[in-house]
């Protein structure tokens, strides 16, 4: 997979391809390409490649890629991911809020 994200041909046995050769233009093609996938079983490999571009770009990542997949399916599993990553932090939120209180003191 990391070799189709980054463009390059890659065989069993050679170095593994480092992401910081993902340049804008082959994010752009990709993301393209992403457009043009649907159906439940491409979630895993879009989430992935979306990751692998998040690793790279960070947040600029949101400003400059992600929001050209809007009406998407890539789009929908993007938005998937938001709302799961907003859950995972307000559990995070929650736990550290109650370090230190007794469990009967615990607010839900």
């Amino acid at each position: 997979m990391r070799a189709l994200l980054l463009g390059v041909e890659w065989r069993k046995g050679d170095p593994v391809p480092d992401f910081r050769e993902l340049s804008r233009q082959r994010v752009e093609d990709v993301v393209a390409g992403l457009k043009q996938c649907s159906g439940p079983g491409y979630d895993a490999p879009i989430m992935w490649m979306l990751n692998s571009i998040w690793q790279v770009y960070g947040d600029d990542a949101h400003r400059l890629f992600f929001p050209s997949l809007s009406g998407s399916y890539a789009g929908e599993v993007l938005e998937k991911m938001r709302r799961h990553y907003a859950r995972v932090q307000e559990g995070q939120r929650a736990h550290w809020a109650r370090q230190g209180l007794k469990k009967a003191d615990w607010k839900k």
